[in-house]
Formats: C-alpha cells, sequence, structure tokens
C-alpha cells in the first residue's frame, strides 16, 4: 500500500498508470486519485483492459488547483507485494482521427466490412481506438459499439457484418481516439448505404 501527494492545475487531463506487470512483477495492482482530504475518492482503476491488461491506469481532468493524491495497493492487500512503476502523463493536445475505408454518401456492399482509422498523437500517444455504427432509426436505436481496438501493432480497425442490414438502408459510422491523457477526437461517415444490388447491362444493336 502506498501514497504519493502531487500538485495539479485546473481542467488540466492527466493520466496516471502503474506498471507492475510491464516491468516483470506479479503485483496485481489496484490505482486510486484522491482530493486534498486524502480520503475522497475521485476515481479509481484496476485494469486498463479488465482481465486482458492488469496494470491500472486512471484518466481524469481536474476540478481545481491545488494538491492531490494517489494510493496504490495491490488487488489481494495485505497478500501481495512487488515492485512497480508510476508514470504521469500530462497532454493538452487532442489525437487525430479519419476513417479511411468508408466516407459520407458512400455505399457498401453485404458482407462483412473491416472498418479502418488512420490515427496519430503527438503527445501521450493512442490509448485505443473505439469504433461505433448507427441504424437509419435515429429515433429509437442508439448506437452499437463495434469494437474498441487498444492494440495499434496491426493498425486501428473493426469489423461489422452488413449482410444483416436490409439493401437500401443507410448506416452511420463513428470512430473515437483517445490518447492516454483523456483528450480524444472522432470521424465519422454520415448516410452510408447499402447496396447488394449488382449493375445491369444491355447491349442494342447499332442502326
Amino acid at each position: 500500500l502506498g501514497f504519493i501527494s502531487c500538485n495539479g492545475h485546473l481542467g488540466s487531463r492527466v493520466g496516471i498508470s502503474i506498471g507492475p506487470r510491464c516491468i516483470g512483477s506479479d503485483l496485481d495492482g489496484y490505482l486510486f486519485l484522491l482530493d486534498s482530504d486524502g480520503s475522497s475518492e475521485l476515481a479509481e482503476n484496476d485494469d486498463e483492459v479488465l482481465y486482458e491488461k492488469q496494470d491500472p491506469i486512471l484518466v481524469y481532468m481536474l476540478p481545481r488547483d491545488g494538491q492531490y493524491h494517489l494510493k496504490f495497493k495491490a488487488w489481494d492487500h495485505p497478500m501481495g507485494t512487488g515492485e512497480f512503476s508510476l508514470n504521469l502523463i500530462t497532454d493538452h493536445q487532442r489525437p487525430s482521427i479519419t476513417l479511411t475505408h468508408t466516407s459520407e454518401d458512400a455505399y457498401l456492399p453485404q458482407d462483412v466490412i473491416t472498418f479502418t482509422a488512420q490515427v496519430s498523437d503527438e503527445g501521450s500517444g493512442i490509448q485505443y481506438v473505439q469504433f461505433l455504427y448507427h441504424s437509419s432509426n435515429w429515433e429509437t436505436d442508439d448506437w452499437i459499439v463495434l469494437a474498441t481496438d487498444n492494440d495499434e501493432s496491426n493498425g486501428w480497425s473493426a469489423q461489422l457484418d452488413t449482410s444483416t442490414i436490409p439493401d437500401g438502408d443507410t448506416i452511420s459510422v463513428y470512430a473515437r481516439a483517445y490518447d492516454w491523457a483523456g483528450n480524444w477526437a472522432y470521424d465519422a461517415a454520415w448516410n452510408v448505404g447499402i447496396d447488394s444490388q449488382a449493375p445491369t447491362a444491355a447491349i442494342e444493336p447499332l442502326d
């Protein structure tokens, strides 16, 4: 169990990560951000990706100038022990993102479609990219999450099986990129049509 105090400024976005496993430790950590009184909990995190990436990370916008406290403990406290590293990330720049597979008013076949995005961040780097889509029914339907991609090794992408969408219908696709300090940006393609009909052609004799 450990405590660290630090000063912050109103409106600053900060990312705080603890890295036991990335340095070879077996410690399964839990991270808390506490207010100036040292007890009021502002945010907490156990796993970056639940059950997959077990090092905790917090992303938070500070509500005021002043002192804050970080509390870190083993998930199985007081049993767990081990070394850990602390990373404090500050970044005021938004990432950039562009959907590269489709665009507004485009058409897609009825097939398994892979949506891709070109993403960059000159500050803290990209934490993850989330892909969503929406049907043409804006009155009752909600956005549906296709994937949250946190592995940049093979690019940023998500798949959608458009064979379940009626021919002639439209969808909208939305991609949102987050950096390690919590800044985010998005790109969207609206009114993307589904077209499964092949074009027809006929040859007419010359006079």
